[in-house]
């Protein structure tokens, strides 16, 4: 039996407040890595947006090995970097070239602190 529809507004309303908790949770223990929020992120987009698969480290392709290929059905929508929480994106090695990359296989592309 599959569950009952969501209504619009409902799925943030209940979906992000437990990612966020889910975050804290890990970032509190102090062990984690930048790997360790990646499940969450993938149950987020995948819950927000039905349809929606987010694969985690891809095979290489066009987009290079982003840390997500989005996509629905067989269309790619965009790529996904994440880092650890408190990166300062502008001291990454994510770099123009990374993101030109991204857009000659997809439009869309988004870099993330998880």
């Amino acid at each position: 039996m599959n569950p009952p529809a969501k209504k619009p507004g409902m799925v943030l309303s209940d979906t992000l407040p437990r990612y966020l908790e889910n975050l804290r949770a890990k970032h509190a223990r102090g062990v984690a890595t930048e790997h360790s929020y990646r499940p969450a992120l993938k149950d987020l987009l995948e819950e927000v947006a039905p349809g929606i698969r987010a694969v985690n480290e891809p095979m290489r392709d066009a987009c290079g090995a982003p840390d997500y290929l989005v996509s629905r059905r067989d269309l790619t929508l965009g790529c996904i970097e994440a880092k650890d929480i408190g990166v300062d994106f502008s001291s990454t090695t994510i770099n123009s070239w990374t993101v030109s990359r991204w857009g000659s296989a997809t439009p869309n592309g988004c870099r993330t602190t998880t």
